[in-house]
């Protein structure tokens, strides 16, 4: 299921335990809101992802050169975090402002970037039908076992909103102009069962970038039906 606001499509499916997402978005150096709670009490007319189903549609897509930053920053959800459920109407499509933020919490796990491309309206769009194809991923960092937070960029991303870093990554430069979707996803390994932590933004990449191949089938995806909870890197507690 997914809910899009203006520049951000919040894709969650089956696997998902979602209590938290991008909270702001930097790209090309100008900032946008993300996930702000709470969630679960839609406040209609505006542009946020209140609950984790769609309530409205949006067509915009923010402009991005080719080999242009991306920077997200993340935050949780929990109805015990007060900071968290602090925000009122006129606040939350401020970006700046802190109403509805709290720290991300979680430091173990990988994280990933896909894109996918789409000529059409995001008011159409249909995530599920599109091929994806990674960008950029952070794994365990060499000389660190799988329980040491340092090890995990996540750790890196934990502490006060708007204070900590961000992940920025970069858009290929040699990536063809057009409409594309971009999915940060957080895979969490900190309990019984894995925790995914999908978000999307609408881009408009511009520049000089021209495909001279296309990814071959084996490098392309689709979501839901990339992941298996199966998989090796999901089921890490047998």
């Amino acid at each position: 299921m997914a809910s899009c606001i203006p520049i951000i499509r919040a894709a969650f499916f089956a696997l998902t335990h979602a209590h938290g997402g991008v909270y702001t978005y930097n790209i090309d150096s100008k900032n946008y809101t993300g996930l702000k709670s709470p969630y679960s009490e839609p406040r209609y007319g505006l542009p946020e992802p209140n609950r984790p189903y769609t309530l409205s549609l949006f067509t915009d897509y923010v402009p991005i050169k080719s080999g242009g930053s991306v920077t997200a920053w993340w935050s949780n959800t929990y109805v015990w975090d007060k900071n968290a459920w602090s925000c009122d109407d006129e606040y939350l499509s401020d970006p700046a402002h802190e109403c509805g933020l709290s720290n991300w919490i979680h430091a173990h796990g990988p994280m990933m970037v896909y894109m996918a491309a789409y000529p059409g309206s995001c008011s159409d769009v249909r995530p599920s039908t599109l091929s994806w194809f990674k960008i950029t991923q952070e794994g365990l960092r060499p000389g660190h076992k799988a329980g040491d937070a340092a090890g995990w960029l996540q750790g890196d991303i934990m502490g006060k909103p708007l204070t900590v870093r961000g992940w920025i990554v970069k858009i290929p430069k040699s990536l063809k102009s057009g409409n594309y979707l971009i999915r940060h996803e957080i895979l969490g390994l900190e309990s019984d069962c894995p925790h995914l932590y999908p978000q999307c933004a609408q881009l408009n990449v511009t520049g000089t970038g021209i495909e001279t191949k296309a990814p071959g089938m084996e490098y392309l995806v689709k979501f839901p039906g990339a992941y298996r909870p199966s998989d090796l890197g999901l089921n890490v507690y047998t």
